[in-house]
């Protein structure tokens, strides 16, 4: 990798698994927040997003698919 800057985001799932595993790391960026839309979910489906570890109690989201693939997730 040469480019070291900005922010890099991968995002897992499974054709018969309704669950996605979102990876996002901050390379050298000094911003500290980034939204990444997702791909590929159910628009009506509502999802639960978890942070893990857990930097502070109230992490995380609820929202439907269409929300997250148009608005992103942060």
């Amino acid at each position: 990798i040469r480019d070291r800057s900005g922010w890099s985001a991968l995002q897992l799932s499974r054709p018969d698994d309704p669950r996605h595993l979102v990876f996002a790391y901050r390379l050298m960026d000094s911003s500290g927040r980034r939204r990444f839309r997702l791909a590929g979910l159910d628009p009506r489906a509502t999802y639960e997003a978890t942070v893990y570890p857990p930097v502070r109690d109230g992490q995380g989201a609820r929202a439907t698919g269409a929300r997250l693939m148009a608005d992103g997730l942060e």
